[in-house]
């Protein structure tokens, strides 16, 4: 913050370059370094010192794609009900370790001593009904991690955020209705399994809020099953979420996190709550298909030539701003 402060950190995108991709070059004392980042958010390709190459490992575009994520492309959501209805032993225990430990992390506000946005407290008063508990969890959680709370999440595809949309409303709904462990672990498994099939198509690192189109997805489609519905029901339960709020924009990581995760979950309820009545979307309705692969599809085109320019506007837009923004509500 102090070199930024000073003006002594430049900021440019640059164009052509896999989604996730950044390169960072530091000079001074009469030395120079370079490291870059790419394709994934922990694989570094290239490290420079002093103009020598120390290393270079660039990672072909097929070999940063996980030989699962392709396999995860040709379901239906028959096929991801199965998957999860078919979970083993050891799976059931890794999905109600990661319940547990997202709604340790829900509930850890006061005891953390972390303010951020505040929506988890401010809904806190509003809290009687599941869903109003479900938008209050959610938010409460991604306030404590965006803002220093210590306590580990359980991801989703890859994000703590999603991990907090695709777990806790399912988590949830699972207590009211006094689902047995398997059940719940069954239920997670399909919001993880959704959120990871959206995000498939979409890529690691989007101009689209993933924490509200995929993870929000995920868990209508898990709150679905947990209420006995079918998986023409959790299709539409997603496929209505993303008809919500494909438009939500991922503008980075911050404080402010929290009101979209809390706004998906909510909404996530609310998409399950009309697929179970056999409501929401049903027809084509403007770029939302009634066929979850055929919405895969959509969504990743309107990703990557609708919003192709986003992430150089966004970017040039926030450098443009004050750069003491900081994180005002977690000091």
């Amino acid at each position: 913050m102090r070199f930024a402060g000073e003006g002594r950190v430049r900021e440019e995108v640059v164009k052509g370059t896999p989604a996730v991709w950044v390169e960072v070059e530091l000079a001074g004392n009469g030395h120079a370094s370079l490291c870059r980042v790419a394709h994934r958010h922990d694989y570094v390709e290239r490290l420079v010192v002093d103009g020598a190459v120390v290393y270079d490992a660039p990672l072909e575009v097929e070999a940063a794609t996980a030989p699962w994520l392709k396999e995860l492309m040709e379901q239906d959501m028959d096929g991801l009900w199965a998957l999860a209805r078919g979970i083993d032993a050891e799976t059931v225990a890794l999905m109600l370790e990661g319940a547990a430990m997202n709604m340790r992390m829900a509930e850890a506000q006061d005891v953390a001593g972390v303010r951020g946005i505040g929506i988890g407290r401010v809904l806190a008063r509003f809290s009687a009904q599941l869903p109003e508990r479900i938008k209050q969890a959610a938010g409460s959680a991604s306030d404590t991690r965006m803002c220093g709370g210590s306590l580990p999440v359980m991801s989703s595809a890859g994000s703590g955020n999603h991990g907090i949309v695709t777990v806790i409303p399912v988590a949830l709904t699972a207590r009211e209705l006094g689902a047995t462990d398997r059940q719940q672990a069954e239920a997670l498994a399909l919001s993880h399994l959704v959120c990871g099939y959206i995000k498939a198509y979409t890529g690691r690192l989007t101009p689209i809020c993933g924490c509200s189109v995929a993870a929000g997805a995920g868990a209508a489609a898990g709150m679905v099953m947990l209420h006995g519905g079918t998986p023409a029901q959790a299709e539409r339960a997603a496929i209505t979420l993303v008809g919500t709020l494909l438009g939500m924009i991922c503008d980075g990581a911050k404080a402010s996190c929290g009101l979209k995760v809390s706004s998906a979950a909510g909404e996530a309820w609310m998409a399950a709550m009309l697929a179970l009545d056999d409501k929401g979307i049903q027809t084509t309705q403007g770029l939302i298909s009634t066929n979850i692969r055929e919405l895969g599809a959509t969504v990743r085109d309107f990703n990557d030539k609708a919003l192709s320019a986003a992430d150089a506007v966004m970017v040039a837009l926030m450098v443009g701003l004050d750069n003491k923004k900081g994180c005002r509500a977690c000091m």
